[in-house]
């Protein structure tokens, strides 16, 4: 993993010394001093590199994570992505998260002659090219009020990164770090330039083109398929492109399982990978009583905002039967209950038809998580308050978004 010489290099000292001096340098050309005290770094230690298996991919290839926690430019990147975030996000083509893209996929048609494709960057955060994205970043600030110390500080902290590994140092001499605060605001503004100078020089315009960092959703004619895929291979030479084309009329992208209908219609249901395990909390386990209750909440809202009508009772049955192998008990408090049955109003289907293995009560968990050991203890962090109750809502609730689909057909 450190062994691309094109990325990492080797080297016999410790930054962390050297990267701190220069760090409070650039924090007082910023001259607020009540920020200047919160970014300054205490104590840092150096990054640590760690990698994460790609188990849905042949070979299990390893994404490599720089974990910049208490590292020097941990703070101040924090600082400098909020300050970039919102020069972001403003093309055609952004897609903010699942539920937005469902909302863009309402009312496209397809034609015969169309095919739905994903493209994908090979390896993004480490290709992106750092002194092309910071001439951007210029670019994108010279009309702004921000002080031009912004800009060496953020020059800094993509060109200053190292990392620890097994005693040894490395620098990172080009792409940013997965796990720097800086590094999924920059790659966007990187791919938002990106797609700009693919589309614009196309020959073939795609019909639908929609972009999540560096997942992208097009509907491309076929003939014209191969051209633009090459065409974006050739716009930048550290990018490489590749491609997923629909089988069967599926498409997925993100958590959504995009689906042709024989008339062009578009419709959506979710998508879980062929390595989804089903996986999730089970009601006797010793969690806080939030944390076990969120587990059917996420599920159920996940499943009304990303499921077309007719595919709504196929995902709340998968839920069903999902909550009888984790011998769920009522984790789900008469607050939130009350929230989603508001949401599904007219249908027929009612939480009790998803929820009947909820039968023992919330007293009943809490005593037997009790049982285990100290509840104060071990799930209010020490402190002096009640143990929780099912009259009481978690915090981590939301609202769920108001959705207009017809009545579902009560489940059997």
């Amino acid at each position: 993993m450190v062994g691309d010489t094109s990325v990492y290099c080797k080297v016999s000292y410790n930054p962390t010394s050297r990267v701190t001096t220069k760090i409070n340098k650039l924090l007082h050309i910023i001259g607020d001093k009540e920020l200047v005290a919160q970014l300054r770094p205490l104590n840092p230690t150096p990054p640590k590199i760690y990698g994460l298996p790609k188990i849905h991919k042949s070979n299990w290839p390893l994404r490599p994570i720089v974990s910049q926690i208490d590292a020097p430019t941990y703070k101040l990147s924090r600082h400098l992505a909020t300050l970039l975030q919102p020069y972001t996000g403003k093309t055609s083509s952004y897609v903010r998260d699942s539920r937005h893209f469902v909302e863009l996929l309402e009312g496209i048609q397809l034609q015969d002659t169309d095919i739905m494709v994903s493209f994908d960057i090979t390896s993004l955060f480490t290709n992106v090219p750092v002194d092309e994205v910071i001439r951007i970043i210029t670019t994108l600030l010279g009309g702004t009020t921000l002080p031009t110390g912004y800009v060496e500080s953020i020059t800094y902290c993509l060109k200053s990164g190292y990392f620890l590994w097994r005693g040894d140092f490395y620098l990172q001499i080009d792409g940013v770090a997965m796990g720097s605060p800086l590094a999924p605001v920059v790659a966007n503004i990187f791919m938002e330039w990106f797609e700009e100078k693919a589309l614009d020089s196309a020959n073939v315009k795609p019909r639908y083109w929609w972009r999540y960092v560096d997942d992208i959703f097009a509907v491309v004619a076929r003939d014209a398929l191969k051209d633009l895929t090459s065409h974006q291979n050739r716009v930048h030479a550290k990018i490489e492109v590749t491609i997923e084309e629909e089988k069967e009329g599926k498409l997925p992208f993100l958590d959504v399982l995009v689906i042709r209908e024989p008339n062009g219609r578009v419709t959506h249901t979710v998508y879980r990978k062929p390595t989804h395990t089903d996986r999730y909390l089970r009601a006797d386990s010793h969690h806080h009583p939030s944390h076990l209750s969120s587990v059917p909440r996420t599920l159920l809202n996940r499943a009304l905002a990303l499921c077309d009508h007719e595919y709504v009772n196929a995902e709340l049955r998968h839920i069903q039967a999902l909550n009888r192998q984790l011998d769920q008990s009522r984790i789900m408090y008469d607050q939130e209950t009350a929230i989603l049955q508001e949401q599904l109003e007219s249908r027929e289907c009612t939480l009790q038809d998803i929820f009947h293995k909820y039968e023992a009560s919330q007293k009943e968990l809490s005593e037997r998580m009790v049982e285990a050991g100290s509840l104060t203890n071990n799930l209010c962090c020490a402190c002096s308050c009640s143990p929780p109750t099912a009259s009481v809502k978690p915090q981590s609730a939301e609202p769920v978004p108001v959705l207009t689909k017809p009545a579902l057909k009560k489940i059997n």
